[in-house]
């Protein structure tokens, strides 16, 4: 009797989908739409999906971070949205870019006003990311430690490009005093990122 080999295992499904080939295709494409600040959303929205997944995680075993839980998920849908705002916003840029002659500056200088508002929204996101993150280091399980690192290290990352963006429209804009009341808020979203994430790295340390 020939032996019957048992049934393969199916292999798991890609996480790696046709639109997300599609949209890092967008990025890598020579083309100015998408750019670093629909990037900046998309790490956001990363580091928001990690946050929600340590506190599910947590919160199965007892811990009270379910408020935590719904924030991040908040955060990863606010982030989302953003990666097609910044894109959207920085079309009309290019596409005021081609306007007649006679009112182009004016249209550039309305389209810059506007792409600014979505790396800002990014940068304040990215604030509150971190201070969630810092929040929850000494109530999240041992085994997700390493996850909410990389949450806190792609929060820090979606902030820090976000502002940079933000930082270049406004010069592009020519707007001083908006420039100046961005910066300040800036700033202060800057140090207290900056101390979260040192808080979520040295809280790693002690329990790792």
């Amino acid at each position: 009797m020939i032996p019957v080999s048992p049934p393969a295992a199916s292999a798991p499904p890609r996480l790696v989908t046709a639109a997300v080939e599609t949209l890092l295709a967008r990025f890598a494409s020579p083309s100015p739409v998408a750019g670093g600040g629909a990037a900046a959303a998309l790490a956001g929205a990363l580091g928001a999906s990690l946050l929600a997944m340590v506190t599910g995680i947590a919160r199965k075993h007892g811990a009270a971070l379910g408020e935590v839980e719904a924030e991040a998920e908040q955060l990863r849908i606010r982030f989302t949205g953003l990666i097609d705002e910044d894109v959207e916003r920085y079309r009309a840029v290019v596409e005021a870019r081609r306007s007649p002659p006679d009112r182009r500056a004016e249209a550039v200088r309305e389209a810059l006003a506007r792409a600014t508002e979505a790396p800002l929204a990014c940068a304040r996101a990215a604030g509150r990311l971190l201070a969630h993150c810092a929040g929850v280091a000494e109530q999240v399980r041992p085994g997700t430690l390493g996850d909410l690192g990389v949450a806190a290290s792609l929060a820090w990352a979606a902030f820090e490009s976000a502002a940079l963006t933000t930082r270049i429209n406004l010069d592009a804009l020519g707007d001083v005093e908006a420039l100046g009341i961005c910066e300040a808020e800036l700033e202060q979203l800057t140090g207290e990122g900056a101390k979260a994430r040192r808080r979520v790295m040295d809280v790693i340390a002690r329990r790792t």
